[in-house]
């Protein structure tokens, strides 16, 4: 994955968002703690009017500037419960442990080469990638924030907040809490003359990384407390990356792939992009502090 470069900037437009670029400025970061470290273990040594530190405040500056791979993002998940922790249920951890692998399998395809800028407005960009049929649509979207990355993940994973932003969405609900931030969510979404009722039933995780940005995952499942209906059951799937982006902005990315199933006209697949993007100028109006 490293050397992917999904939105690498053109002559014409500087401002799309450079992943690669992205990583490089988090290595700096971490060439600069390193640097800091040293700096206090030299200060460690006896010296006449200096003071020597102690072991817990060297292994606590050591911890603090532990580094962290971008590239390796298994390494920066925490560990999935265990089934004991998961009170023996096999199922419900079973679910758990498929969230943690589709965050790494994700995260992979959010550096893809294949992503090309679609739309940018309202300092929000929409990239697109080619889909597999034609009741797919593959979008990532990104935005950056006056804000701070625990209330944006808090926020992107209220479902009343939520409702409010997307358009089109008839039901949202968590059908079940397996805790350790699992939960399954049901979305439905009204039919129109065109196109018929659709329904979507996820697990959605959020995972505090260890370099605390966060991520949210959301993988299609199933489940027997959801009722069978007329609405076609579709499948989406999603990843969402908080990042630490500056000093006092937050970036978030967003990849999402839908796949609506059925028959749908090609016009309302067209529309997807704009409702997402309609989606995030709502959420980016509502996170900005």
């Amino acid at each position: 994955m490293g050397q992917a470069n999904c939105c690498a900037a053109d002559s014409k437009n500087d401002n799309i968002v450079d992943m690669d670029k992205a990583r490089k400025s988090e290595e700096e970061k971490q060439k600069k703690r390193e640097g800091i470290l040293k700096k206090r273990e030299s200060q460690k040594k006896d010296k006449k009017g200096k003071k020597v530190k102690n072991e817990d405040e060297v292994q606590k500056d050591e911890e603090e500037s532990k580094k962290y791979d971008l590239n390796d993002i298994d390494s920066l998940l925490p560990e999935a419960p265990t089934l004991h922790d998961m009170e023996r249920n096999q199922v419900n951890h079973e679910m758990v442990l498929t969230s943690r692998e589709k965050a790494i399998k994700y995260w992979d395809e959010m550096f893809s080469k294949e992503w090309k800028l679609n739309k940018e407005e309202e300092g929000i960009q929409i990239f697109t990638r080619p889909s597999e049929s034609d009741t797919q649509k593959y979008t990532m979207r990104v935005m950056d924030l006056v804000s701070n990355k625990e209330y944006v993940a808090t926020y992107l994973c209220n479902l009343e907040k939520e409702i409010n932003a997307k358009k089109g969405v008839e039901k949202l609900t968590v059908v079940e809490d397996l805790g350790f931030n699992n939960k399954i969510i049901y979305m439905a979404l009204k039919g129109t003359i065109l196109l018929g009722s659709r329904g979507f039933v996820n697990c959605r995780t959020k995972y505090k990384l260890k370099n605390g940005d966060y991520l949210i995952v959301s993988h299609p499942v199933e489940h027997k407390d959801i009722p069978k209906t007329k609405n076609i059951r579709g499948a989406l799937e999603s990843l969402t990356w908080v990042q630490q982006n500056s000093d006092t902005e937050i970036r978030v990315t967003n990849m999402l792939r839908y796949d609506m199933k059925g028959s749908v006209p090609e016009a309302n697949m067209k529309k997807l992009v704009d409702e997402q993007l309609a989606e995030y100028a709502y959420l980016k109006k509502n996170l900005n502090k």
